[in-house]
Protein backbone atom coordinates (compact mmCIF):
# COMPACT_ATOMS: atom_id res chain seq x y z
CA UNK A 1 0.00 0.00 0.00
CA UNK A 2 0.82 3.90 -0.82
CA UNK A 3 0.19 5.53 2.27
CA UNK A 4 -0.58 9.15 1.12
CA UNK A 5 -0.46 10.71 4.91
CA UNK A 6 1.23 10.47 7.89
CA UNK A 7 -0.65 12.04 10.75
CA UNK A 8 2.04 12.56 13.77
CA UNK A 9 0.86 13.36 17.47
CA UNK A 10 4.13 15.42 18.93
CA UNK A 11 5.06 14.27 22.55
CA UNK A 12 6.75 10.91 22.78
CA UNK A 13 6.24 10.19 18.80
CA UNK A 14 7.44 13.22 16.78
CA UNK A 15 9.85 14.58 19.44
CA UNK A 16 11.71 13.01 22.29
CA UNK A 17 11.94 13.63 25.59
CA UNK A 18 13.60 17.04 25.43
CA UNK A 19 10.62 18.10 23.21
CA UNK A 20 13.03 18.08 19.38
CA UNK A 21 13.10 15.98 16.62
CA UNK A 22 16.00 14.08 16.11
CA UNK A 23 18.02 14.62 13.11
CA UNK A 24 16.92 10.58 12.05
CA UNK A 25 13.21 11.70 12.37
CA UNK A 26 13.70 14.72 10.41
CA UNK A 27 15.73 12.60 7.46
CA UNK A 28 13.07 10.19 7.51
CA UNK A 29 9.95 12.72 7.45
CA UNK A 30 11.80 14.64 4.40
CA UNK A 31 12.23 11.74 2.68
CA UNK A 32 8.56 10.49 2.92
CA UNK A 33 7.56 13.98 1.90
CA UNK A 34 9.73 13.83 -1.26
CA UNK A 35 7.52 10.62 -2.37
CA UNK A 36 4.75 12.66 -1.81
CA UNK A 37 3.48 11.54 1.69
CA UNK A 38 1.54 14.40 2.99
CA UNK A 39 2.47 15.24 6.98
CA UNK A 40 0.14 16.17 9.82
CA UNK A 41 1.11 17.07 13.01
CA UNK A 42 -2.09 16.68 15.08
CA UNK A 43 -1.66 17.43 18.63
CA UNK A 44 -3.63 19.12 21.70
CA UNK A 45 -0.90 21.85 21.47
CA UNK A 46 -1.68 25.55 20.45
CA UNK A 47 -1.23 26.20 16.44
CA UNK A 48 1.90 28.50 17.50
CA UNK A 49 3.01 25.78 19.93
CA UNK A 50 3.44 23.69 16.82
CA UNK A 51 4.55 26.17 13.74
CA UNK A 52 8.13 26.12 14.86
CA UNK A 53 8.40 21.77 14.23
CA UNK A 54 5.91 22.62 11.33
CA UNK A 55 9.26 25.03 9.73
CA UNK A 56 11.17 22.42 10.76
CA UNK A 57 10.03 20.08 8.47
CA UNK A 58 9.45 22.46 5.45
CA UNK A 59 6.06 21.61 5.67
CA UNK A 60 5.61 25.62 4.15
CA UNK A 61 7.51 24.24 0.91
CA UNK A 62 6.95 20.62 1.05
CA UNK A 63 3.01 20.69 1.92
CA UNK A 64 1.49 19.75 5.29
CA UNK A 65 -0.98 19.95 8.12
CA UNK A 66 -0.97 21.68 11.80
CA UNK A 67 -4.30 20.14 13.49
CA UNK A 68 -4.33 21.69 16.98
CA UNK A 69 -6.19 21.98 19.42
CA UNK A 70 -7.09 18.27 19.31
CA UNK A 71 -8.54 19.39 15.69
CA UNK A 72 -10.29 22.73 17.12
CA UNK A 73 -8.40 24.36 13.62
CA UNK A 74 -6.52 22.72 10.45
CA UNK A 75 -4.43 24.73 8.48
CA UNK A 76 -2.44 24.06 4.97
CA UNK A 77 0.83 24.97 6.09
CA UNK A 78 1.87 25.65 1.98
CA UNK A 79 -0.85 28.05 1.52
CA UNK A 80 -1.75 29.75 4.93
CA UNK A 81 -5.60 28.73 4.44
CA UNK A 82 -7.39 27.74 7.89
CA UNK A 83 -9.63 24.43 6.77
CA UNK A 84 -11.49 23.86 9.23
CA UNK A 85 -12.25 25.73 12.62
CA UNK A 86 -14.45 24.95 16.09
CA UNK A 87 -14.83 28.18 17.44
CA UNK A 88 -14.89 27.65 21.69
CA UNK A 89 -18.38 29.55 22.44
CA UNK A 90 -18.19 32.76 23.58
CA UNK A 91 -21.34 32.90 25.90
CA UNK A 92 -19.36 30.23 28.16
CA UNK A 93 -15.86 32.05 28.22
CA UNK A 94 -16.97 33.89 31.40
CA UNK A 95 -18.69 31.07 32.78
CA UNK A 96 -16.18 28.76 32.99
CA UNK A 97 -13.37 31.60 33.95
CA UNK A 98 -15.29 31.85 36.65
CA UNK A 99 -15.74 28.57 37.57
CA UNK A 100 -11.62 27.99 37.34
CA UNK A 101 -11.68 30.95 40.41
CA UNK A 102 -14.09 29.40 42.57
CA UNK A 103 -11.80 26.23 42.18
CA UNK A 104 -8.11 27.51 42.73
CA UNK A 105 -8.20 26.85 39.01
CA UNK A 106 -5.78 28.91 36.62
CA UNK A 107 -7.64 29.33 32.90
CA UNK A 108 -5.61 30.06 29.47
CA UNK A 109 -5.54 30.61 26.12
CA UNK A 110 -3.91 31.53 22.93
CA UNK A 111 -2.93 34.19 20.98
CA UNK A 112 -0.91 34.57 17.54
CA UNK A 113 2.32 34.81 20.19
CA UNK A 114 1.57 32.59 22.94
CA UNK A 115 -0.01 31.83 26.51
CA UNK A 116 -2.91 34.57 27.63
CA UNK A 117 -3.98 33.87 31.69
CA UNK A 118 -4.10 35.52 34.82
CA UNK A 119 -1.55 34.32 36.48
CA UNK A 120 1.87 34.01 34.63
CA UNK A 121 3.60 32.48 37.48
CA UNK A 122 2.06 29.74 38.13
CA UNK A 123 3.99 26.54 37.77
CA UNK A 124 1.23 24.74 35.90
CA UNK A 125 1.24 27.80 33.35
CA UNK A 126 4.96 27.62 33.19
CA UNK A 127 4.86 24.31 32.46
CA UNK A 128 2.28 24.66 29.35
CA UNK A 129 5.13 27.67 28.27
CA UNK A 130 8.14 25.52 28.55
CA UNK A 131 6.31 22.59 26.69
CA UNK A 132 5.67 24.70 23.66
CA UNK A 133 8.35 27.26 23.93
CA UNK A 134 6.02 30.35 23.92
CA UNK A 135 5.67 33.52 25.95
CA UNK A 136 3.30 34.20 28.55
CA UNK A 137 1.46 37.60 28.85
CA UNK A 138 -0.63 38.16 32.23
CA UNK A 139 -3.98 40.29 32.06
CA UNK A 140 -6.21 41.33 34.74
CA UNK A 141 -8.93 39.77 32.99
CA UNK A 142 -9.28 36.78 30.72
CA UNK A 143 -12.76 37.08 29.36
CA UNK A 144 -12.22 40.70 29.09
CA UNK A 145 -9.16 40.37 27.14
CA UNK A 146 -10.55 37.64 24.71
CA UNK A 147 -11.35 39.29 21.62
CA UNK A 148 -10.49 36.71 18.84
CA UNK A 149 -12.30 33.73 18.21
CA UNK A 150 -10.72 31.04 20.43
CA UNK A 151 -10.75 26.93 20.05
CA UNK A 152 -9.85 26.02 23.64
CA UNK A 153 -9.47 27.16 27.29
CA UNK A 154 -6.93 25.20 29.16
CA UNK A 155 -7.69 24.78 32.75
CA UNK A 156 -4.79 24.03 34.97
CA UNK A 157 -4.17 23.66 39.04
CA UNK A 158 -3.31 20.77 41.59
CA UNK A 159 -3.18 17.16 40.34
CA UNK A 160 -4.87 16.07 44.00
CA UNK A 161 -7.37 18.44 42.69
CA UNK A 162 -7.56 18.29 39.10
CA UNK A 163 -10.16 14.70 39.35
CA UNK A 164 -12.65 16.20 41.39
CA UNK A 165 -12.50 19.36 39.17
CA UNK A 166 -13.07 17.43 35.82
CA UNK A 167 -16.44 15.56 37.46
CA UNK A 168 -17.83 18.87 38.38
CA UNK A 169 -16.92 20.53 34.75
CA UNK A 170 -18.34 17.42 32.85
CA UNK A 171 -21.45 17.46 35.24
CA UNK A 172 -22.01 21.48 34.71
CA UNK A 173 -21.16 21.67 31.36
CA UNK A 174 -22.73 18.48 29.48
CA UNK A 175 -23.99 18.22 26.39
CA UNK A 176 -22.33 21.68 25.61
CA UNK A 177 -18.05 21.59 26.07
CA UNK A 178 -15.85 18.77 25.71
CA UNK A 179 -13.99 18.47 29.18
CA UNK A 180 -10.70 15.88 29.37
CA UNK A 181 -7.74 15.97 31.30
CA UNK A 182 -4.47 15.80 28.69
CA UNK A 183 -2.62 15.72 31.77
CA UNK A 184 -2.78 15.07 35.54
CA UNK A 185 -2.58 19.02 36.25
CA UNK A 186 -4.25 20.10 32.81
CA UNK A 187 -7.91 20.06 32.06
CA UNK A 188 -8.86 21.00 28.24
CA UNK A 189 -12.26 22.81 27.83
CA UNK A 190 -13.18 22.56 23.46
CA UNK A 191 -16.16 22.89 21.87
CA UNK A 192 -17.92 20.15 22.17
CA UNK A 193 -17.21 16.87 19.82
CA UNK A 194 -13.74 18.75 18.89
CA UNK A 195 -11.30 15.84 19.48
CA UNK A 196 -8.69 14.13 16.83
CA UNK A 197 -10.02 11.39 15.39
CA UNK A 198 -12.79 12.75 13.93
CA UNK A 199 -11.04 16.11 12.50
CA UNK A 200 -8.64 13.49 10.94
CA UNK A 201 -11.09 11.73 9.54
CA UNK A 202 -12.76 15.35 7.91
CA UNK A 203 -9.25 16.39 7.37
CA UNK A 204 -8.64 13.01 4.83
CA UNK A 205 -12.13 13.71 3.25
CA UNK A 206 -11.36 16.68 2.65
CA UNK A 207 -8.22 15.63 1.00
CA UNK A 208 -9.93 12.91 -1.41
Amino acid sequence: MQYKVLALDLDGTLTNEAKVITPRTRAALLAAADRGVRIVLASGRPTVGIEPLARELELDRRGGCILSYNGGKIIDCKTGQTLVQYAFPPDLIDTVCTFARYWNVVPLTYDNHGIVTENASSPYVVEEARINRIPVREVPDLPREITWPINKLLLVGDPVDMPHVEELMQQKFAGRLSIYRSAPFFLETMPLGVEKSASLGLLLKTMG
